[in-house]
């Protein structure tokens, strides 16, 4: 009776093991595969009355900064890991909420002051859930 006992908690916990992996195996590949560093040049598209050296380019992991020159910014980062489009800090009274996106060679990033970023984000993705 122990036996069979033991052996459906052994089964039990297999199908668990099996569970988990399934459900989080795309995060932990991402996870395991070795990232390289890139060079990633970013094109800003300033859709802002101000100029583009109020905007910088933020890595979110190393907390590094980078600026806009004549509309491109370049940082050499892992790839995949986050950008985001923030103000500079010359200008500390006021925000502006860039969404992460994953570090790739070429990026466009859109400053967008007539609707906030992540406001927008939210309106994208409740369009996408009403479409199906």
């Amino acid at each position: 009776m122990e036996n069979k006992q033991q052996l459906i908690f052994l089964f039990v916990m297999a199908i668990f093991c099996c569970l988990i992996l399934y459900f989080f195996w795309p995060n932990l590949s991402r996870e395991l595969t070795k990232k390289e560093v890139i060079l990633v040049k970013i094109q800003l598209e300033n859709r802002c009355s101000f100029s583009e050296d109020v905007f910088i380019v933020l890595h979110e992991d190393t907390g590094r900064a980078v600026n806009f020159n004549n509309g491109i910014a370049n940082i050499n980062v892992l790839e995949g890991s986050d950008l985001v489009l923030a103000l500079s800090p010359l200008y500390p009274d006021f925000r502006y909420d860039g969404i992460p996106q994953p570090a790739k060679p070429q990026m466009n990033m859109i400053a967008d002051c007539s609707t906030s970023p992540r406001m927008q984000m939210i309106m994208d993705s409740m369009k996408e859930s009403f479409k199906n």
